[in-house]
């Protein structure tokens, strides 16, 4: 097979770059494991909060008494609407914690030994390269 100047410098480059990849990938994998690991600890935690978050705010306010003040009942019902709408942002940060954190994750169990077919390539485009 024959390669011209342009596409053996381009070889070369991709080559390095497979190598460095090669090297990288066994410390980036355990980095990426232990980063989404956190992330899906994390957003469990904080959704665990978040419930106990609503539990307390409804307990709060009892509404076992027989007289109300209008004004109490207003100010009740505008820190509930502004609570749901927190929650509502928490539940989709949090959602997107757990799914950013189960992507990293799945890429990372998927990819183990990605290192050793960038290897295998990098050393079939070594031998190409030298032959030409």
């Amino acid at each position: 097979m024959d390669l011209r100047p342009t596409e053996t410098k381009y070889a070369e480059k991709y080559i390095r770059r497979l190598e460095r990849d090669t090297r990288q990938w066994p410390r980036m994998r355990w980095a990426i494991l232990v980063a989404s690991i956190l992330i899906l600890a994390l957003s469990t935690y904080n959704f665990s909060k978040l419930a106990d978050l609503n539990e307390s705010i409804s307990a709060a306010f009892s509404l076992h008494r027989s007289n109300f003040d209008p004004k109490e009942v207003e100010l009740f019902v505008i820190s509930q609407l502004a609570n749901l709408r927190l929650q509502m942002f928490g539940i989709l940060r949090i959602g997107l914690q757990a799914v950013v954190g189960a992507i990293w994750l799945i890429y990372c169990l998927l990819n183990w030994n990605r290192h050793l077919k960038s290897a295998l390539i990098a050393k079939a485009l070594r031998k190409l390269v030298a032959e030409e």
